[in-house]
């Protein structure tokens, strides 16, 4: 992740100051907080949907099928972002829990609400 970010920061800046962008600037932009959202459903039912809120805002629908774990990961995104999540299946529950989880620019994912339950929001602070 280390790599990936000092790599960002170098392409970043070589873009932003051929195009005359004071460096202090520049520095201030790739100092800003970044934010990736995990969505998790271990115990996913065997035939069901899955929805979830993407980085731009959209909510995204899919289908699950197969008792197969759901995880998706959405970002970045700042703070204020409202993550969002829904899975029903065919009996109109869940079997296990679901979660959210945040990783704040190179830390792990943190589990910010897990609930047995079909709908969980979470709002970045």
């Amino acid at each position: 992740m280390q790599y990936a970010a000092a790599l960002t920061h170098w392409i970043v800046t070589a873009l932003i100051t051929r195009k005359g962008i004071p460096p202090q600037e520049i520095s201030d932009t790739l100092k800003q907080d970044v934010y990736y959202v995990r969505y998790i459903c271990d115990k996913c039912a065997p035939l069901g949907t899955v929805e979830f809120r993407r980085e731009d805002n959209m909510i995204f629908h899919t289908e699950i099928y197969n008792n197969h774990p759901f995880e998706r990961i959405v970002g970045p995104v700042s703070k204020g972002f409202e993550a969002y999540l829904y899975v029903e299946n065919i009996n109109k529950t869940t079997d296990g829990p679901i979660r959210i989880e945040v990783m704040h620019n190179d830390s792990p994912f943190v589990v910010k609400k897990e609930l047995i339950n079909q709908l969980i929001t979470y709002t970045i602070k």
